[in-house]
């Protein structure tokens, strides 16, 4: 690699660090960290592809007229990795304001599809990638024949690239 390459590399990263990463999310101010690890978000990932491998399952147990196979993820560990994935990715000035966002006490909180969009932002805004309308969700985990006995039974759709 070639010095030019080095010194556009040093600017890129220091015009994210030092640019407005603040932003308001239903009368909270949050900020982005200016960099995070590519590992902060490996677990949001793999939780979502197992939750896209469980609703796969599930129609074709369905269309199989088969019980349900046991989900790779449940709705309370998916919520659990978003919240990490949030935290991580925030400034730490931030996290009272998400507390607030997501409390129970809030009288509209955060709904489980708006936390992983919330998170698909974040992810695209601390990676520096352009930030796109969220891709549609479905209306949850589909069923057969067999309740669900987690919490929630919405999940977050994949991103569309």
């Amino acid at each position: 690699m070639t010095d030019a390459w080095l010194t556009e590399f040093e600017k890129r990263r220091g015009e994210r660090e030092t640019a407005d990463r603040t932003f308001t999310l239903l009368g909270e101010q949050l900020t982005v960290k200016a960099t995070v690890a590519p590992q902060i978000t490996i677990r949001f990932n793999n939780a979502r592809r197992d939750a896209i491998l469980d609703a796969q399952a599930a129609i074709a147990a369905r269309e199989a007229n088969t019980d349900l196979p046991d989900p790779r993820i449940t709705d309370e560990q998916m919520i659990e990795i978003a919240e990490e994935t949030a935290r991580a990715l925030l400034d730490d000035s931030s996290l009272d304001a998400w507390e607030r966002l997501r409390s129970s006490d809030n009288p509209a909180p955060l709904s489980f599809r708006e936390i992983f969009e919330v998170c698909d932002y974040l992810i695209a805004r601390a990676s520096g990638l352009p930030i796109d309308a969220p891709a549609a969700s479905s209306n949850g985990r589909q069923t057969g024949g067999r309740s669900s006995t987690a919490g929630s039974s919405s999940k977050a759709a994949p991103r569309k690239h």
